[in-house]
């Protein structure tokens, strides 16, 4: 939070101390309340913009989502349970063939 500005407690305490002399003890409270109240709405109207934000990108995220599950494999996330791996299959071993030899000869 910036520590202040860098600012000291004397010199915190001289500026409460100006306003204090400037405003009045009437108006400093009177002040306060309008900064604290500027101040929450500030920070619900941040808020409110936070959530929304939120909201619309889980929406997004859903609806991206939806669209990926129904386009590119719709029957994949139906699956419970994983097919049985297939068997490999042993090459077929071709037999000479007197015929073959005789080709070769």
């Amino acid at each position: 939070m910036l520590l202040f500005l860098n600012m000291s407690g004397g010199e915190i305490l001289l500026i409460v101390l100006v306003a204090y002399l400037v405003l009045g003890p009437k108006k400093i409270p009177e002040i306060a309340r309008m900064v604290g109240k500027g101040i929450n709405d500030l920070r619900r109207a941040t808020d409110d913009i936070r959530s929304e934000f939120t909201r619309e990108v889980n929406n997004i995220k859903k609806d991206a989502n939806l669209d990926f599950k129904d386009t590119i494999i719709p029957d994949a996330y139906k699956r419970t349970t994983t097919p049985p791996p297939e068997t490999p299959t042993a090459p077929e071993v071709k037999k000479d063939t007197p015929e073959k030899e005789e080709e070769l000869k």
